[in-house]
This record gives structure tokens, sequence and C-alpha cells, in this order.
């Protein structure tokens, strides 16, 4: 008998409207809910049902506001002086010991203490601007001035600002360490407006002693009804993208962020948050959640022409917006899983313990997605090229470079991927596409997964944890400042590179007390600091959602070196070798400054043979594995001799030349990098790469959906 599968939407709607009116000079929110207080569904073993705790709610003299606010009445300036001093002493990390570009292009660092007297100190707790700039009657390109914006003027010759800081972008953004937040939060130095709004709150429970599936619920924003108006007055609905939302859940007396600061374009499909009531659940599960809405103090209201609303159009303005708590039963399965059921198919493969490709017989090491990802063909006449492309358009003609047996090709485009100048300088070919069109074709390879609202993609299961990377590298806009300060250690971090897709950014360059003793040691690289501090400007640690943050397994990654050809900088091993590599053990002695076979060792004196954290790199041999299999016994420094790197998924020429997490075998400084053509060579690690974050899952990580394609990437929830 076929099995019903039909998707069971609960019948667990509330209402929240919001009416927006004008009053004097301030506009006033009204919490209406419609519908029942205690909707329920019951479906054999199953059952969910939704509770309003709350009957009305009025938020008065709502205007336009920030969610955080500096509290600058005397006794709270003193407290935050008082408290930066004692902590940090005159060389607090956030105003000292930078290192600086001047006017000149030179980079040095600051020197002097800033802290001689509590003036910045004081202006910072107040919630001044500070800028930190070359001193405009020095002689030495190495001294700089830090004043607050208001009380100085920008010398002429700095081009621009060295530095600007502010303790509220500091905050969200900034140097500030958790223990800091915690205090300006607990002593009200910085103030959480948000804390001080009313809120909805409502009540989701339910059990499940269903064995096979679980139910996942979703809360989300719609648009409510127009409100009932009296006379001819034409009421207009405020934009949604000038509302913001903070989702909490409530245990006891502790209340913990979800979602904050959520901002909709439209309320068509706006999804706020999902979890799940997992199988097999036979003790009712109780969730309590409290929903927060501002209007966001972007917004300026007045009779200019800058203002978004005028006066007369704030006083017509209404929000009416429609909480839907939805689920659905879903036969949720594990991600790990579900990737070695696809082995034979849609790019899985099977490793044995050997490093070969599994036959059937004996153990299995991993599974990998191996083989060529999405790609374009184009043609010099007679052979066809196929190139593995990124998105969903093909570069209308690529350049083939003669000289590499007519296997590598690149994308002859302004980003940046020939070593040097166009197709002609570099004795190349422009070939077009062969078949007349911009789609690139499907390979049938699926390891796309949707991970905190980005793209990535699986690399393969390792023991019960999946191991994913980032679809494509950090870009240009994501750190905007070429310096990140660790501890009492500053790292130069990325070049300013006009003209490339994505950013290029040293792997490790520490300018001033560097603690370790090569500089191809991950451990104490800009780069590790940069993906992993929670306390610095990381892009990834801090800005991971509380749900992505849920998934994330501490791993222990390898850091053994990969040994490269001593007369060139490429690598001289096949994936299954160089993976052994990255594992090895044996320390070299203190004598060794340089490589040879005879060394007998793996790891460089002073580093480590492993990491345990969170976001690293990926290995060269992932990069080897995941070819096509029957490229695997290739060795990876001749990749473009052999075609892999047209038949490798993780390779198109768009993001090559990007940072791999080994140490290179050759000299200490040195650390594995992939080539523009899809060889593995090595680099100067204080040179630049592209970053490629890579993580792994939780064995508890769960897929709900998607077939792991470009466009429906698998979709991820933990229980």
């Amino acid at each position: 008998m076929k099995k019903k599968t039909k998707t069971l939407i609960l019948s667990i709607v509330v209402t929240l409207v919001l009416i927006l009116t004008f009053m004097i000079s301030y506009a006033a929110f009204v919490y209406r809910q419609t519908g029942e207080n205690n909707q329920q569904l019951v479906l054999g073993d199953i059952y969910m049902h939704y509770n309003e705790t709350t009957t009305t709610i009025d938020i008065d003299n709502m205007i336009p506001m920030s969610k955080l606010s500096v509290n600058t009445s005397d006794e709270k300036v003193t407290l935050c002086v008082n408290y930066l001093y004692n902590t940090y002493g005159a060389e607090w990390n956030g105003l000292y010991g930078d290192l600086v570009q001047d006017q000149f292009n030179n980079y040095s660092n600051i020197t002097g203490s800033f802290m001689a007297n509590d003036a910045t100190y004081t202006n910072y707790c107040g919630g001044g601007i500070i800028k930190i700039y070359p001193a405009p009657s020095s002689s030495s390109k190495n001294e700089y001035v830090v004043r607050p914006i208001n009380e100085f003027a920008e010398p002429i010759e700095a081009v621009v600002p060295i530095r600007t800081t502010q303790i509220l972008t500091d905050f969200e953004n900034g140097v500030l360490t958790e223990i800091d937040k915690a205090y300006f939060l607990e002593n009200e130095i910085i103030i959480d407006n948000i804390k001080n709004l009313e809120y909805f709150e409502f009540l989701v429970s339910g059990k499940n002693t269903n064995t096979k599936g679980s139910i996942l619920y979703s809360i989300q924003l719609a648009e409510g009804e127009e409100p009932v108006q009296e006379g001819e007055s034409i009421l207009n609905r405020i934009e949604p993208s000038f509302l913001r939302f903070r989702l909490t859940e409530v245990n006891g007396d502790e209340e913990t962020i979800l979602k904050d600061n959520q901002v909709f374009d439209s309320f068509e499909n706006a999804n706020l948050y999902t979890s799940i009531i997992s199988k097999n659940t036979t003790n009712k599960i109780n969730k309590t959640y409290r929903l927060y809405m501002w209007i966001d103090d972007s917004v300026v209201i007045g009779n200019t022409s800058e203002a978004n609303y005028s006066m007369e159009e704030w006083n017509s303005l209404y929000a009416s917006v429609k909480v839907n708590v939805n689920g659905k039963y879903v036969k949720a399965e594990p991600l790990s899983e579900k990737v070695k059921s696809k082995l034979g198919s849609e790019g899985v493969v099977a490793v044995n313990t050997d490093g070969d490709l599994y036959d059937g017989t004996g153990e299995i090491r991993e599974y990998r997605y191996s083989g060529i990802g999405n790609y374009c063909t184009y043609t010099d006449g007679e052979n066809d090229y196929n190139m593995s492309v990124e998105g969903e358009t093909c570069p209308t003609s690529v350049c083939q470079i003669a000289a590499l047996a007519g296997n590598a090709i690149f994308s002859n485009t302004s980003d940046g991927v020939l070593l040097y100048g166009s197709c002609a300088d570099n004795d190349g070919t422009e070939l077009p596409l062969k078949v007349e069109g911009s789609t690139p074709i499907d390979s049938g390879l699926r390891n796309y997964v949707e991970f905190n609202g980005e793209l990535w993609r699986i690399v393969g299961v390792f023991g019960d944890n999946v191991k994913i990377v980032k679809d494509t590298p950090l870009t240009n806009d994501i750190y905007n400042e070429e310096t990140y300060t660790s501890g009492e250690t500053t790292y130069e971090l990325k070049f300013t590179t006009e003209g490339t897709k994505y950013g290029y950014f040293i792997y490790n360059y520490p300018t001033e007390g560097y603690q370790g003793t090569n500089l191809n040691d991950w451990t104490n690289s800009g780069a590790m600091h940069y993906l992993n501090d929670e306390t610095g400007n990381s892009y990834y640690a801090n800005n991971l959602s509380t749900e992505a943050k849920s998934m994330l397994e501490q791993a222990t990654y390898n850091l053994g070196n990969v040994s490269v050809d001593n007369d060139m900088w490429f690598v001289s091993g096949t994936a299954k070798e160089v993976y052994e590599q990255e594992r090895g053990t044996v320390i070299c002695g203190s004598n060794v400054t340089s490589w040879s076979n005879e060394n007998n060792c793996n790891i460089w004196n002073g580093n480590q043979p492993t990491w345990t954290g969170e976001i690293g790199l990926l290995y060269p041999s992932d990069f080897g594995y995941a070819s096509n299999s029957n490229n695997w016994s290739t060795n990876m420094g001749d990749y473009y001799h052999n075609g892999g790197s047209l038949n490798n998924w993780m390779f198109n020429t768009d993001t090559a030349f990007t940072w791999f997490l080994s140490p290179s075998a050759y000299i200490p400084y040195y650390v594995l990098v992939s080539g523009n053509y899809g060889n593995v060579g090595d680099d100067y690690a204080n040179r630049n790469g592209s970053l490629r974050p890579v993580l792994n899952l939780k064995s508890q990580v769960m897929t709900t959906g998607g077939d792991g394609s470009y466009s429906t990437p698998y979709t991820l929830i933990i229980e």
C-alpha cells in the first residue's frame, strides 16, 4: 500500500496587529491579537498547540529608536572609565598598538601611550567618536595622535583617518570582550533599549511520540489587516524595512535572544525562526517566546527632501503585522546519513582506509563529494573544454593557455584570475561558449547546504560529522580594516586589491608581540584569530546566528607539513600521500631550517601537531579528493597538466589562489595555497590569498528538506 506523504500544516495562526496613530509629536503603537487564545492540532500520537499568555499590549510614544544607547550621566561615564583603566591600564587594546598605514602608505605601529590621561577614555565612555591619524606637525612617519573628533581638526596631509572608534560600534562589532559587554549592560553603561519595550509573549508546546519524524514549526511574520478607521481619512502602511524585530526564548528568569535586529523587505514568506519537536518526545515540550518590535532610528521624519516621511505622511501611517506559527510533520534525517545514502550518485564516493576509492571490500574511511561542479563548455573549433563555475551565469569567453597542454582555461574577466595582464599577455587564446547561452550545465553533483543564511558545500562525512566549506571565499566588503588585533598582537590582515571578486587576506603577518616560533604556525596566525575570535572584529565568530552556533562541533585539525619539490613551489605528492603528511606527528629538531627527506619529521619545531577549534580552512588533500577519482593518483602539483582543474568542484578560476590549512615542509614560513592553474603549491605566509572558511557540524544536525542543488540546498536544523 502506498504511504501518504501529505504535508500537515498546523492550524495555529495568531495575529498581532500594530496600529500607528499620531499623538502630538509621537506615534503610539497598540498590539492586539485576533483568534482564539488556545489552538491545538491533534493527529494520532502527535500534537502541538499555541497559547497567548498576554491579552493586550500597548506601546506608547513609539518613535524611531536605536537598539543601543550610551548612558552619558557623570556616574556611568566615571564607572566606565574606571573599569577600562582597571582592566586594561593605559594600553587598552581597543585604541592602542594598532598597525596603521600612514599618509605615505607605509605600515608602522602607533607609538606612545594614548591613555596618559583620562580624556580619551572619558570621551569614549561618553559615546564620543575618536579618530586616530598621523600627527600633523611631526616629521616622523611613526608618530600618531588620538583625539576626540569634536576636539581636533583633521590634518590636511592625512588622506583618511587611520582609525575611527566609538563605544557602540565596538560593542556590536569591535574589540569589546563578552566580559566587557556583560559589565556595561549590567551596570547600565550601555542601555539595551529593546529590553525596555513591551513585548508579545506566546507559548508553543507539544509532544511527538512518533519514532520516525519530527514536528517542524516556524514563527513567521505577515501583513495584518488594515485597521478600522472612521471618516474618510487615508491610512498608509509603514515600509516593512523600517521595522526591526527581536525574538527571545524565556526560561524562568533567563531570556535568551534567538533573533535580533531582524529586518524584512516584505512580509511575504518572512520566516523569523524555525525549530522542531524531535521524534520520540514523550514528555510535553514547552517553549515560551517573546517578540519585540521597534522602528529603526534610520527613519527620518520631517518636511525636508532627505526625510523618509513628511509630518503629514507620518500622521497617516499604520503598521499591521501578523504572527503565524506554522508547523508540519517532517521526516528529518541526520545529514550524515543523508549523504551516505547517496553513495554512487550525486557525486558521493567512499574512500577506503588506504586512501583509495572504496570498491565494496574492506572498511570505509570517509565519504566525500568528488567530481566536476556545474560547468560551461567552450570550444576551439575542434576540441571542447569544460570549466567549473559558480553561480548561474557562464562567462561569455575564457582564456586557454597553450603552454599548459590545452587543459587549463581561465575566466577571462577583470576578476584577476590570470597571473598577470590579459589573455594575450599570457600567450593565450580566447575561447567562446560552445553553445549560445548563459546557464551552466548541471553536473548532477548535489552538495549545497544553507548554513547561517549563506550557501555552503559539503566536503564529506568524517565519522559522524559532516564537514562543510563556504561556497565562495570572503569578499572585499566583509572586512574593511587592514589590521586585526587579538590580545596584545596586531596582525596585518588584508590587502586592498581593486578589481578582484574576492578579498585577499594574509595567512599570518604579526607586527609585534608575536609569540609563535614559525610564521606558518596556524595556532598563532592572524587568519585563525580572525575566523575564531569572539572578542574582536571577526566576521564569522561574531556574526554566526544562535542557531548556526548551536550546530558547530569543536574539531581537531591536523597541522602536519606537506612536502613540496625543492626546486619549485609545487606539491610533490598525490591526494593519498598528502593526506598522510597532514596527519604526521614527528617534531623536527631545532636545527632543522629547511626540508629534506633525511629529516624524517612532520612538524616544524615550535608548531603543534593539531589544533582544536571551530573554524579552519581546507586541507590540500580535501582539494585533491574533490577531483574526479581518476585524478587521485596524480601529483597535485601537476594538476593543470592532467585536467585536474577541469574536474574538481572545489576549483574554478574565480576562487583560485586560496589558502589551505597546512604548513609547507620546505621552509617554516611557507603555507600551502591553491594555484591559478588548479595545482597546489606553497607561498610566504605574509603574502595574500583568499580565505574560505571550513567547519564541522554536530552529529545531531538534521536535514528537513532540499535536494542539495545550487537552487535548492539542504536545509538544516539540530535536534
